[in-house]
């Protein structure tokens, strides 16, 4: 699914009451707050969805697939992503009608 994807499917939803631009703008800036929350506070967590958290990686020595040479990788910052348990039941087709909305 594409940004593109869920800006359509909301619109045809909300079609008459929202414009296409509209929709566009909403999509994006729940996308750009979520970004703004990993790098300002390095975690945004969404209620029955998961958690996005920066993570440090350290610095290692790691091998070029091409050439074989050795290269140094430097220390960094990579997103990951923790789905809620509502959300891990929901892909499993596992009960979820009893959990709480806060159960992560």
């Amino acid at each position: 699914m594409t940004k593109h994807d869920i800006v359509e499917r909301i619109y045809s939803k909300y079609q008459g009451d929202l414009t296409r631009n509209v929709v566009k703008d909403i999509v994006s800036f729940v996308f750009d707050e979520i970004v703004r929350e990993m790098v300002e506070d390095g975690e945004a967590k969404i209620s029955r969805f998961g958690t996005f958290k920066v993570a440090e990686r350290n610095a290692k020595q790691a091998r070029n697939p091409r050439t074989g040479e050795p290269v140094m990788i430097e220390d960094r910052k990579v997103p990951k992503f923790k789905p809620s348990r509502y959300l891990q039941n929901r892909v499993n087709n596992l009960p979820v009608e009893d959990m709480k909305e806060d159960d992560d």
